[in-house]
């Protein structure tokens, strides 16, 4: 089963300043460390945090003909990303089983 993965942003809280969000924990990590930071064993509690407000599922599916059908999608939850995984392998293995492969014309 394809597992969902976090890609939410990263945010920076700093004490007496407003949290900063960066897309990517290298953003973040330069930005505590032009603040002094950077030791991460050494940062103020809370100082670095992954949100949890995207999660990315991909699946790929290879049949014995070689034919490959990939799809991703992105959730607002681990909990729909992961029903949007179980539910969307569940049709390509019916496709598989009644086409005898996952030709892109069958998906």
């Amino acid at each position: 089963m394809a597992t969902p993965t976090n890609r939410s942003p990263w945010q920076v809280k700093l004490h007496g300043k407003e949290p900063i969000r960066f897309r990517l924990k290298s953003q973040a990590l330069a930005h505590l460390a032009e603040h002094g930071h950077t030791d991460p064993a050494k940062f103020p509690k809370n100082a670095l945090k992954q949100l949890e407000t995207a999660f990315e599922v991909q699946i790929k599916f290879k049949d014995k003909d070689g034919n490959v059908v990939k799809r991703s999608e992105t959730h607002d939850t681990y909990e729909l990303a992961q029903k949007w995984a179980t539910q969307q392998e569940a049709l390509l293995n019916k496709i598989r089983q009644q086409q005898g492969g996952v030709a892109a014309e069958f998906c």
